[in-house]
């Protein structure tokens, strides 16, 4: 009974974990997109078409970083709270 306990301990802290880092990719990505709006919108501002596409190629790489990281994150927490139940 008590390893049990102890392997569900385990498990809730993990769980616990991959919430705090679903969080934290969370944050990162929105730091990263905003930085990429405000350099697309300086890069247009002076009609640098290289800039211009620099900073889409780095919105990009955010959102599909984030999207990618998150479902990994979510398909991880949906199997460890299937394992708890």
């Amino acid at each position: 009974m008590d390893s049990m306990l102890r392997g569900r301990e385990v498990s809730v802290h993990s769980v616990q974990r991959l919430k705090l880092t679903v969080r934290l990719v969370n944050v990162v990505a929105i730091v990263g997109v905003g930085a990429a709006i405000v350099w697309f919108g300086y890069a247009a501002a002076d009609a640098s078409g290289a800039q211009m596409a620099a900073a889409s190629a780095m919105f990009a790489a955010f959102v599909s970083g984030w999207a990618g990281a998150f479902a990994a994150i979510k398909a991880k927490l949906k199997s460890g709270e299937a394992t708890q139940a």
